[in-house]
């Protein structure tokens, strides 16, 4: 829920807001920009595609961890 608050799925940001430039290093932000490009918006740019892949890596690491972690207690 934080992150599509922050994301701005929740209500649009003002363009240029303090919001939309945090929003836009939150991966809900860009699956709700990929919404827009369905309906014709400009694709993504390589920022949008970078957010996402740190983020992949980010939760892909710590996924890793608990799974490690989770299994050494059996």
């Amino acid at each position: 829920a934080l992150f599509a608050l922050l994301g701005g799925m929740w209500f649009p940001f003002d363009s240029g807001s303090t919001l939309q430039k945090i929003g836009e290093y939150i991966p809900s932000y860009w699956i709700s920009q990929a919404a827009r490009v369905g309906v014709g918006a400009p694709a993504w740019s390589a920022k949008g595609w970078l957010v996402i892949a740190v983020w992949t890596v980010v939760a892909a690491l710590a996924a890793s961890r608990a799974y490690e972690r989770d299994t050494k207690r059996v």
